[in-house]
């Protein structure tokens, strides 16, 4: 009842480094663990009754889902199926949620960290940014990243999320 008193939502689904709080320890041990842990924590929220017309999900590529090993955090992000984000993202596409930019990666790990974004724009997904600044110092270099990825994706106006 209180979320049409809210103009705009937004619900992280990596927050993974919260370990043995939200996710069973047993599906942390792996990349491929990991990997459908990030396919059913999204799919567990698009299947909610929730006003996705105002919900951005945040981050979806966010270091977290595994803290502290970029190596094996870029092996979880491979380990997702292309199957399985056309299908994720064709349905947040169908409900009409937003996805967040927010990344940040060194050329060689480019393909690996936008290739959900390509799949979720082929799929129609809109987009908004979102800086995740824990600080004031932060807005600078998250500009700066956020600015990457939208030149990196070829993003228009009309990629835009629009509540």
């Amino acid at each position: 009842e209180r979320m049409e008193e809210l103009a705009f939502i937004v619900i992280p689904t990596t927050h993974f480094h919260m370990e043995k709080f939200t996710i069973a320890e047993e599906n942390l041990a792996t990349p491929q663990t990991r990997a459908q842990v990030w396919v059913d924590k999204l799919d567990a929220l698009l299947s909610m009754d929730l006003p996705f017309h105002k919900i951005g999900i945040a981050h979806p590529v966010c270091p977290l889902i595994w803290k502290g090993d970029r190596a094996k955090y870029l092996a979880t992000l491979d380990a997702i199926s292309e199957a399985d984000m056309h299908r994720i993202f064709a349905k947040a596409a169908r409900l009409g949620v937003g996805i967040e930019i927010n990344m940040s990666y060194p050329d060689e790990e480019r393909d690996t960290v936008l290739r959900p974004f390509r799949i979720a724009k082929e799929e129609g997904c809109k987009f908004y940014l979102g800086s995740d600044a824990h600080h004031p110092a932060s807005f600078e270099t998250a500009r700066k990243w956020i600015e990457r990825g939208v030149e990196d994706l070829g993003l228009t106006e009309e990629d835009k999320f629009k509540l």
